[in-house]
């Protein structure tokens, strides 16, 4: 950070950007501190907020799938910003080599690292070479890094090469249920089915299988749960491969595929329980959406959002190691047969889930940006 007295911010942004999350919160905080405001973009419809001071509208938005058209822009916009003495630039669309960088998924390396099959996760890795590179030494320099789960903060100071001390965690906000929609935890008469819920618009990648494969264990040892599970996933009519894999297991009559949903109150008030499986997940905010719904959510502890569960007092986790299906079936099974005895847990999962908000998310980086303030 530059020492003087004229304090400046810059934000750099892209239309769909995840900063539009908390860009008016980070404002408000700089404003009361009188930190000026800048906003790059490339949008000239966007509506600035008003604590922005300066607006620069950017032209030829680079591909940010294209390793040369990024290096090429990353060299333009710090000659650009070169003279402006910005304490900070903060970007999260298109982390820089010289920026402050708001990561919000996994490393491309961990990402690939997911392959089970080694000959395939080799070839995968061969076939990024370029990308995997690129990301080993193009953000070592940066001013910092803000990851979105401590489970990050590892991922990246293994696989880009980030020093431990330029990288924090700000866990982030989501969309949380209005006091109205919630029900408290349901009476479940178990002559009717146990409701599962997931959300899988990516099946692979959200876990679809993941949970298909521990319900097949949870048939197989707990016969006696009548379960059903709802699992949002808007391209179900063109997965053959998946209505062949339910036929196969015997588990089409417990499944119910769903398409988009309008209305996620009526979705999460319609499950007795909602799970977030996901392979891997940079945080996972379907889990603090789901405990502010009260209900009871299960996590795998590969879920960046695990770490604000403590198991058995506001939601469970399951170890997502060589035993994964076993151990997810095991606590589904466990909120089953416990499930009247949740309430107090409920209502411990909705606390959480309100004391993460973007507000919380923007003052997390503002305070480790702005330590003395």
């Amino acid at each position: 950070m530059k020492k003087n007295n004229s304090r400046k911010i810059a934000i750099l942004g892209t239309q769909k950007g995840f900063y539009n999350l908390y860009l008016n919160e980070l404002a408000k905080l700089c404003q009361d501190k009188n930190i000026t405001v800048d906003l790059y973009n490339f949008d000239e419809n966007y509506k600035v907020p008003e604590n922005i001071q300066n607006h620069f509208l950017l032209k030829d938005l680079p591909n940010v799938k294209n390793i040369d058209e990024i290096k090429k822009f990353d060299k333009e916009f710090k000659a650009l910003t070169k003279d402006k003495n910005y304490d900070y630039i903060l970007t999260d669309s298109m982390p820089l080599s010289f920026t402050s960088n708001v990561f919000h998924n996994i490393s491309p390396i961990a990402r690939y690292s997911l392959a089970k099959n080694p000959i395939y996760r080799t070839i995968l890795m061969l076939g990024h070479i370029k990308e995997i590179c690129h990301v080993k030494n193009f953000y070592k320099n940066s001013q910092n890094a803000i990851v979105v789960s401590p489970l990050m903060k590892e991922d990246y100071e293994k696989n880009c090469n980030i020093p431990t001390e330029k990288i924090f965690a700000a866990l982030p906000g989501s969309s949380f249920a209005k006091e109205e929609y919630v029900q408290k935890i349901k009476s479940y008469d178990k002559n009717s089915p146990f409701v599962i819920g997931l959300s899988a618009v990516g099946f692979v990648t959200k876990g679809g299988y993941v949970l298909l494969e521990s319900l097949r264990v949870l048939k197989k040892k707990y016969p006696h749960i009548n379960f059903k599970a709802r699992i949002i996933y808007p391209k179900y009519k063109k997965n053959k491969i998946l209505s062949l894999y339910l036929n196969f297991t015997g588990l089409k009559n417990h499944i119910e595929l769903l398409p988009y949903q309008k209305n996620m109150a009526d979705f999460y008030n319609s499950l007795h329980c909602f799970c977030c499986a996901s392979r891997f997940e940079a945080f996972g905010r379907v889990v603090t959406e789901g405990m502010s719904y009260k209900l009871p959510v299960i996590a795998g502890s590969n879920i960046g959002a695990s770490v604000i569960i403590n198991d058995g007092e506001n939601g469970f986790v399951y170890k997502a190691d060589k035993n994964i299906s076993q151990n997810f079936a095991d606590k589904l099974a466990y909120v089953y047969e416990h499930y009247s005895e949740l309430e107090q847990l409920t209502e411990n999962a909705a606390a959480t889930a309100k004391m993460y908000t973007w507000k919380t998310f923007a003052k997390t980086i503002f305070d480790n940006l702005y330590p003395k303030e």
